[in-house]
């Protein structure tokens, strides 16, 4: 009997020891939730606390094409036009059509020797592209093609130089055939990467590249030539020896050489027409043509010692700036210019009164373009063309 009670004090202590240490009910008021022994904020209702949640990134901005200068900038080369010209006897001139856009400073070459897929008679054009110009040393050079002497242009895209030694771009290419049919490439090489390298303090370097396709061109080794402030190299062959016309400012200067590698300098007198020159060697001499008041030339039978012949050879037919210039004969005896022109006001596609835009009506496998110009196409056809009262009426 003794032990039956003993047994129920035991219990009954165990029971009240489990009473007392029973965890006390925890209440939480919405939005807080009960977690554990604790309350957390909800204040979306989805039994989660708002803490544990994992937090909405922000979206990362999606990564765009860096817009060109040509794109946010005013008046530049990116608004150079690449035009073709053609005369007779290499004097007598008429403005010729367009064949590339924001394309500067062109260089021409008629093919003596097939190079890669072009023919003997074709003509290439070499010229400094602005289309993806971000900053100095984003310049390429481009080519075009033409199998019809000039009449129409294909798009060969842009050159490849391998082994370049400059640090910033290529440009203001000058073009020669060798004798044995590959083609050279001359250039300015300029070292900066900001601002105008043609402003660039110092001695400016003339470089070489060879190629046997006109596209993809190797580095010679060394600099051809270098002066203070050169730019705008133009390279001939005459009586056996190699001239290397070029601008220092509105200055045009001479370079010789007797295997088109290594040029010493040359006094010329009467050769100052302005800026960017370009030569042909003519049985008689040699006739320089270069951009001051429009593109100007001058004749010299020896080379050196020019007399001035024409002022404008266009005639006040093409407005706004009108330079680079490049001349070359072509198989039947006549000539055919390559040349620039600017005559934008503001960004690419602004120019003034609608100049250099196609033109709405333009015939079936055609352009024609408002571009100062008042061509034979536009002479021709009068009113009936959509560029007749801009181009030759309001001049």
């Amino acid at each position: 009997m003794l032990m039956k009670w003993v047994a129920v004090v035991m219990l009954a202590a165990f029971l009240a020891g489990c009473l007392q240490t029973q965890t006390p009910a925890f209440v939480c008021n919405a939005p807080y939730i009960l977690v554990g022994t604790s309350c957390c904020l909800d204040q979306n209702g989805n039994e989660i606390c708002d803490s544990d949640e994992t937090k909405p990134q922000a979206p990362t901005p999606s990564a765009s094409p860096r817009p060109s200068i040509a794109q946010t900038q005013g008046n530049g080369p990116w608004n150079d036009k690449t035009y073709i010209a053609f005369s007779q006897d290499g004097k007598n001139w008429q403005p010729g059509p367009r064949v590339a856009e924001q394309a500067s400073v062109p260089g021409l070459l008629r093919l003596e020797k097939p190079a890669g897929a072009f023919e003997p008679g074709g003509l290439l054009i070499y010229y400094v592209d602005f289309s993806q110009f971000i900053t100095p040393g984003s310049e390429n050079i481009r080519v075009l093609y033409s199998s019809d002497q000039g009449k129409t242009w294909t798009d060969q895209g842009v050159v490849a130089i391998t082994g370049k030694q400059n640090a910033g771009a290529a440009v203001d290419p000058g073009i020669v055939q060798l004798e044995d049919g590959r083609i050279r490439l001359y250039f300015f090489g300029s070292e900066v990467t900001t601002g105008d390298p043609a402003r660039a303090e110092g001695k400016h370097k003339v470089y070489s590249a060879v190629s046997t396709d006109g596209i993809s061109f190797a580095a010679e080794p060394g600099t051809r030539f270098e002066d203070e402030g050169l730019t705008d190299p133009d390279v001939i062959e005459h009586n056996g020896q190699w001239l290397m016309y070029y601008s220092v400012g509105q200055a045009t200067e001479l370079a010789v050489s007797d295997d088109g590698l290594t040029f010493t300098a040359r006094s010329i007198t009467g050769g100052n027409l302005g800026g960017v020159p370009s030569a042909i060697s003519t049985p008689d001499g040699v006739r320089l043509f270069a951009c001051g008041m429009g593109i100007q030339t001058a004749f010299a039978p020896d080379a050196t010692t020019f007399t001035k012949e024409q002022g404008d050879i266009f005639q006040g037919q093409v407005r706004g700036v009108v330079c680079d210039p490049d001349v070359v004969r072509l198989s039947d005896g006549s000539y055919a210019m390559t040349y620039k022109v600017n005559n934008a006001t503001g960004t690419l596609g602004s120019p003034p009164n609608g100049l250099n835009q196609p033109a709405q009506g333009a015939p079936p496998g055609g352009k024609i373009w408002c571009d100062g110009v008042c061509d034979d196409v536009e002479k021709s056809q009068g009113q009936n063309s959509p560029c007749y009262a801009s181009d030759c009426l309001s001049r």
